[in-house]
């Protein structure tokens, strides 16, 4: 009902403006020439301080920020890292958005298409998950990402230049700002407010990628002076050169102010503004990276092996001649559960269907026969996975990564998208905001109120899982039954399971603000020119007051998964791979007669499939033969988008509500000489969690439970259920300081060519008051926080015409949440929480409790330790019957005592040493004391320290009229330091109990733990191997460079407008991005047990050239049309960009480089 009445407020105030604006407009006459002018001709206004006007700038140069104290002040007298991009310089580069324009800017980076990183870690896989977000992911200092603000309100509305005048970019800390923002900056889009001068603009825009865009700008007076309206609107439709990849951006925006002059008289003005917009983006976003390579190695090193289904263990099983590094799980993600084939690219249509493993049926009864199955689907699997099969040196951290595939002939990455149409991301939002500011004594005295609301949903569909997108091989020769393999040796892709699913956000942003200053000038009260009154000057005192909270639903699906029709699927979770309906897409015919990979130009998805219910083969107990049976598949994305019916995997809901107050003292002493500044600020920030709602075999059972809700105020617990509801606050203060020195005019006056200098410094520091977050043992961690300290100085020549600004700063981050070091983290959780699945559901079948019908199961001999012809339903051997004469069937009798023994001990060793419930809680462990198995990772965090150190340079000249050129450049040395305490404690402890009977505990089904990578494993081998790994890496990694830094890098933009002559009318520019080799990994250390980073590998340098070229002319008296030609890279070529390498410096993984784009704009103003 909110969004309902949002989005029709924000219809209504649009459709107002309107029919204001189209009245206005119809009533207008046209005037002669020379009225023009004085049909808008007003005495000038007073701006409020409250208020920055873009009309200020000057070319690219700004003037005047409200990011500095939130009082419009001088950017000169701004001692923090701040700076601002002008209408003049989006309108030359083209920049429509943060993609666009990070690029160009200082000390920023940028993923996506034309971006200058990737944005995706450095692990063995470079993930894409950030391109799930509506805004860019960003970087600033090589630290984090920054925080978006609209008119320095937080958002996750992208901004656009349709209806943006200028951007600000706070680099580091402010507490002033932002006391509870991203340590790294911000992104502040001042959006467009009605002016009193009537103007209207038209924008059209085509690329040779086929891109679109329309825009229309209108704003009318309707009381000079008093009144005013605008209504934008844009309508962007981006193609990119991967195809069918695009964004669609459609949008409508109007904006009121009102400054009634009964109430501006004796010093006293008052303002009322207020603006909505609401828009909606979708689109297939393209890849950064190439898919994985998992198909050149079965030309070369497989030498084209095929496998029969009936000995692939052979292959897989460490201890055999036969055994091959190459083949595990399928391009890195088929372990268990069904698959589902489609045999061609381009059509919808559903081929053949088979159980990834063997099951039997009936289900419960004991197998008489061997099946003859006995195998699992098995493929090529990535390099980081076939580096560690093959024990290359340092295997023991994970220090290897998945390849990227490099040779387009096989599949053209550059034009094609892998997936087609059957990944999306979809946005909507609705916004408004209002604004009333009141001032007194000619702006001496004054206060601000301000309420923002914004309702913001987004979602995301993966058809191929980003940690698998690879391309690979099929090497299956035979199916299930034995029956041949009609898709051997054929390229495909891998879909379904994973992370390849669906998911959403809503978040609901409701903000207050209120803001109060004062003005004391000693020129008012003292004699103007007296030296007492120039040594005190003016001081400016702003106080700040605010409420805001964001209200945040996520919710997350499996795109298909198998039903509960299935029996042997029955009784797991969904989101286990027992339920998953993986895809295999076919990409050619059969390559058993290709010599070479390259050159196969292979196709891509161009048809959109889905799995869908059909049948599948397993083995039948009681005929002795191989049955066909239904595979119900159920596919949520058929209800309608965020229907509570549909059956989502994962939910959560929680709320933050942070109250702030601040205070600034900023003085002008010496003639504004020597400028001071000191900032408090509180922040008490509250986190509301409903908790884990309830599920049922994986699935959230009732989206709309009434019991699913926030806390009152404190942690509750549910009634008559275990789950918790959960609160919690933190407080905290932080401080700024700054101070800047400009050369006094007396001895400024002195200096040739117009010289000036000034001297700043400033220190500053924030916190993200996340009171959410827990670390691994559910103990609240630390707010993150950022201090920053700037200190440098400008240089100015010819006037200000020539401003050199030259910034060393120190900005470090503390207690940020960590991502990619640490990939395997959630397995943590899913250990503890499936180890003590198997421990209960044993400790049951042992003590004779009853057994789980999934189970699979053998008998017992007469001289086992606990009865003959028992049925074990614990699994010690899959599918094998027990032979104590016959070890080929598998298990001796005296092997599966032996693992009786084993299990025996470790179920004792889990019952008594559960782990601490605040673990439990906050691991979404809700039915941990019953074995239900369920976890999450919501709010746990394992955290880390970041510190950047480096230097800024930003020129700006603009020595004669229409010459307008910006220069930044930037030295960056960021490294990642200090894992959570608690982490490592736990981390290490556990290796330790893990080596006793606490790690024999089984993982998954069944199969010889005794041997290192056996089929079922151990909660042991699965930490050894993948937990484990993952934080020796984190540890090796520490003290190292952040992914992708590039220590250097520099941006020149230049621009020249002729103003007479033959020319009169036409403008040229271009621009020059440089950036230095970047760090792309690190070699071994001479133990081979971590990483010299002092030592670290680098990627080539790149250099980018754009130019532009544009034509202004007055068709008629009133209509001024302009055209423009921008090309964005013009020198573009397609070589690869390296992101990662192995540690013998051997490539990994690439960035696709950014294309040439070309786009023709014409604008019509009158």
């Amino acid at each position: 009902m909110n969004r309902l009445l949002t989005r029709v407020g924000a219809y209504a105030l649009t459709s107002a403006l309107c029919l204001v604006t189209v009245g206005r407009l119809s009533a207008q006459t046209t005037p002669a020439a020379t009225d023009m002018k004085s049909a808008d001709d007003e005495k000038p206004i007073a701006l409020s301080p409250f208020l920055v006007d873009a009309t200020e700038d000057a070319g690219y140069t700004a003037k005047n920020t409200l990011a500095g104290t939130r009082l419009r002040t001088e950017l000169k007298d701004v001692g923090s890292a701040i700076s601002v991009v002008t209408a003049k310089f989006l309108q030359d580069t083209n920049s429509k958005n943060s993609a666009d324009l990070l690029v160009y800017t200082t000390s920023t980076e940028v993923a996506g298409q034309g971006g200058n990183f990737v944005g995706g870690g450095d692990g063995s896989i470079i993930a894409d998950g950030a391109y799930t977000k509506p805004v860019a992911n960003t970087r600033v200092r090589g630290l984090a990402e920054a925080d978006n603000l609209r008119d320095f309100f937080l958002t996750d509305i992208p901004w656009d230049s349709y209806n943006v005048g200028r951007v600000d970019l706070q680099r580091g800390p402010n507490s002033i700002l932002f006391g509870i923002g991203s340590p790294a900056g911000i992104i502040n889009s001042s959006v467009n407010t009605a002016a009193f001068k009537s103007s209207n603009k038209v924008e059209l825009q085509v690329s040779d990628l086929g891109s679109t865009r329309a825009s229309g700008d209108f704003n009318q007076v309707v009381l000079k002076n008093e009144l005013a309206v605008r209504l934008a609107a844009v309508r962007d439709d981006t193609k990119y050169k991967q195809k069918p990849a695009f964004r669609d951006d459609h949008r409508v925006f109007g904006a009121l102010r009102y400054e009634p002059k009964f109430f501006s008289k004796n010093g006293a003005h008052t303002s009322f503004r207020a603006n909505a917009e609401t828009g909606t983006i979708n689109g297939i976003n393209p890849r950064a990276t190439p898919p994985i390579d998992a198909i050149t190695p079965w030309f070369t090193a497989m030498n084209k092996a095929t496998y029969n289904w009936q000995n692939i263990g052979e292959v897989t099983d460490r201890t055999n001649a036969r055994y091959s590094p190459y083949v595990g799980a399928a391009g890195g993600r088929i372990y268990d559960g069904n698959i589902v084939t489609f045999s061609d690219p381009g059509s919808s249509t559903q081929g053949i269907a088979f159980a990834a493993s063997p099951y039997s049926y009936p289900t419960g009864q004991p197998t008489t026969s061997n099946d003859p199955s006995n195998g699992s689907y098995r493929g090529i699997t990535t390099y980081n996975n076939i580096a560690q099969n093959q024990r290359l040196p340092g295997y023991a951290i994970s220090p290897y990564k998945a390849k990227s595939l490099t040779d387009a002939s096989v599949f053209d990455f550059y034009n094609k998208l892998i997936e087609g149409k059957n990944r999306s991301n979809t946005s909507e939002f609705d916004t408004y905001n209002l604004n009333l500011n009141q001032t007194f004594m000619d702006n001496k005295l004054g206060f601000e109120l301000a309420y923002d609301h914004q309702d913001t949903k987004w979602g995301w569909r993966n058809f191929l899982a980003w940690d698998a997108a690879a391309i690979t091989v099929d090497i299956m020769k035979t199916l299930i039954d034995g029956s041949p393999n009609p898709n051997v040796g054929r390229a495909m892709v891998i879909g379904g399971g994973g992370s390849a699913g669906s998911g959403s956000t809503h978040r609901i942003r409701e903000s207050v603000r209120g803001t109060a200053f004062g003005e004391l000038d000693f020129k008012d009260v003292l004699a103007k020119d007296s030296l007492i009154t120039r040594f005190l000057g003016r001081h400016v005192a702003t106080w700040s007051g605010s409420q805001q909270s964001a209200e945040t639903t996520n919710l997350s699906w499996n795109n298909w998964f198998v039903g509960t029709g299935y029996a042997q699927a029955a009784a797991a979770s969904v989101g286990q791979a027992s339920r998953d309906a993986a895809t295999l897409t076919y990409l050619s015919g059969p390559l058993t007669n290709v010599n070479s990979a390259s050159g196969l130009n292979l196709a891509p998805i161009t048809a959109r499939q889905e799995a869908t219910s059909t049948t599948i083969k397993n083995w039948n107990t009681v005929s002795q033969t191989y049955v066909n049976y239904a595979l119900p598949i159920v596919n949520p994305n058929s209800n309608a988008f965020n229907e509570a019916t549909r059956p989502y995997t994962q939910a959560r809901k929680a709320k933050d509500e942070i109250t702030s107050q601040t205070f600034v003292w900023q003085g002008y002493l010496f003639d504004g000489n020597l400028v001071p500044m000191v900032g408090w600020r509180k922040d008490v920030a509250e986190n509301f969690d409903a908790g884990s709602p309830n599920k049922v075999n994986g699935l959230v059972t009732n989206y709309a439970d009434p019991e699913w809700r926030l806390p009152s105020g404190q942690s509750e617990t549910s009634t008559g259920k275990s789950k918790e509801r959960l609160y919690s606050n933190v407080t905290g203060q932080t401080h700024t300081y700054s101070l800047v020195g400009h050369l006094p005019k007396s001895l400024a006056s002195k200096l040739p060519l117009g010289m000036n200098a000034s001297l700043f410094y400033s220190k500053s520091a924030n916190f993200q008051p996340d009171a959410s977050r827990k670390d691994i043992l559910g103990n609240r961690v630390a707010s993150p926080t950022g201090e920053t300290k700037d200190y440098g100085f400008t240089l100015s020549a010819l006037e200000g015409r020539i401003a050199l600004k030259v910034n060393r700063y120190r900005t470090a981050v503390s207690t940020a949440t960590l991502s990619g070091e640490l990939s395997n983290s959630y397995l943590i959780g899913a250990g503890e929480a499936w180890g003590n699945v198997h421990a209960k559901r044993i400790g049951r079948d042992i003590a004779g409790l009853g057994y789980d019908s999934w189970e699979n199961f053998g008998t017992t001999s007469a001289s086992s330790p606990y009865g003959a012809g028992k049925v074990l339903r614990w699994e010690p051997a899959r599918q094998y019957q027990i032979d104590p004469a016959d070890a080929s069937k598998g298990y001796t009798q005296a092997g599966i005592d032996d693992q009786y023994t084993t299990m025996r001990k470790s179920v004792e060793a889990w019952n008594s040493n559960p782990i601490p419930k605040s673990m439990q809680d906050a691991w979404g462990m809700t039915d941990y004391a019953t074995g239900g198995g369920s976890w999450s990772m919501n709010s746990v965090a394992v955290t880390g320290d970041t510190l950047s150190q480096g230097t800024e340079f930003e020129l700006a000249i603009n020595p004669v009229k229409g010459l307008n050129i910006a220069m930044n450049a930037s030295k960056t040395d960021a490294k990642r330091l200090n894992i959570g305490k608690a982490y490592s404690e736990w981390i290490d402890q556990r290796y330790k109990d893990y080596q006793g009977p606490l790690g024999d505990m089984r993982m998954w089904g069944g199969g010889n733990w005794a041997l290192d990578l056996g089929s079922g494993g151990t909660v042991r081998d699965k930490f050894n191997n993948e937990t484990y790994p993952a934080y020796k890496l984190a540890l090796a990694l520490n003290n190292s460079n952040v992914p992708e830094l590039r220590p250097w890098r520099f941006n020149t933009v230049a621009n020249y407008d002729f103003s007479q002559g033959l020319l009169k009318g036409a403008s040229l520019g271009g621009s020059y991005r440089w950036q230095d080799k970047n760090v792309t990994g690190f070699r071994l250390n001479a133990a081979k047990d971590g990483y010299d980073v002092g030592n670290p590998y680098y990627g080539p340098r790149e250099h980018t050239f754009d130019m532009w070229i544009g034509y202004s002319h007055a068709i008629t008296k009133r209509i001024n049309w302009r055209v423009q030609l921008n090309v964005r890279d013009l020198f573009a070529t397609k070589k690869l960009i390296p992101v990662t390498v192995q540690p013998d410096g051997s490539p990994a993984a690439y960035k696709i480089p950014e294309p040439r784009v070309i786009s023709l704009t014409n604008t019509f103003e009158f």
